[in-house]
């Protein structure tokens, strides 16, 4: 367990910590960020995940991620071979 620092204005991947976030969970420290994605969301995220660096955005960089495999993915039809989206 980390202990309570103050993260405010620290960027951790693509997020900056912009408030302390209030938990109901007793040594459970949470701070609201933003992303600097283009739709800008706000997350609330644990400040354990933040430091160990398993949250590093509001999910934009997995949806990239899975769009660039999906393209860049072979189908073998019978005709023939497609590159791409089908």
């Amino acid at each position: 367990m980390h202990k309570k620092t103050d993260l405010i204005g620290r960027k951790f991947g693509r997020l900056t910590v912009i408030a302390r976030y209030e938990s109901n969970e007793k040594y459970v420290y949470m701070w609201t960020c933003r992303c600097s994605c283009k739709d800008m969301n706000v997350v609330n995220v644990r400040q354990s995940n933040l430091l160990n660096g398993k949250t590093k955005s509001c999910s934009c960089i997995q949806k990239e991620t899975a769009k660039k495999l999906k393209r860049n993915t072979v189908y073998i039809t019978r005709d023939r071979i497609v590159r791409g989206w089908l």
